[in-house]
């Protein structure tokens, strides 16, 4: 598959992600209360996972969590870097949570092909410019357009399959 980036446009990642801020969570609480939902924070090893917690704990403290596939984004740390959560994750405060808004697209090769896209954003982000949810939100990436102008779903999908599979679909 040819990437003709050419034709693409641009998108605003608050018209295709909800972003929210994580909540304080510490070392203590992971050791404490061990479990198998991923905690992520600011940093760029092992996908930003920080260790596992119980889940239930996490909801019963109102920490910001989705069961959903989702991409998060260190606000410090390794500010700006993202990764793709397959099964959701609870977010410290130094990183945020991408949910996709069409939830029905969040396969696994669309949110390979976003998480690509929005780390190219990392240059703009250092150790003393960390991510604001709301400006990061008014930031545009470009994407593959539908005929209806819309992101190209399927194409990013193929794409990423095509990396894996090479030229098999």
């Amino acid at each position: 598959m040819n990437l003709d980036i050419k034709n693409w446009k641009r998108f605003c990642i608050g018209d295709l992600f909800d972003i929210r801020s994580g909540k304080y969570c510490c070392n203590e609480e992971i050791y404490s209360t061990p479990g198998d939902f991923v905690v992520v924070q600011g940093g760029e090893n092992n996908f930003g996972c920080f260790g596992k917690i119980d889940k239930q704990y996490c909801i019963d403290n109102n920490y910001t969590l989705t069961d959903k596939p989702c991409l998060t984004v260190s606000r410090w740390g390794t500010v700006g870097y993202v990764s793709y959560q397959k099964y959701g994750c609870v977010v410290g405060e130094s990183a945020c949570i991408l949910e996709l808004k069409e939830v029905n697209k969040n396969s696994d090769g669309v949110m390979l092909f976003l998480q690509t896209v929005l780390n190219m954003l990392r240059f703009k982000y250092c150790y003393g410019r960390g991510i604001v949810s709301h400006k990061y939100i008014l930031e545009h990436i470009k994407l593959p357009q539908d005929v209806n102008g819309k992101p190209d779903w399927q194409f990013m999908e193929d794409y990423i399959k095509s990396l894996k599979y090479g030229d098999m679909l």
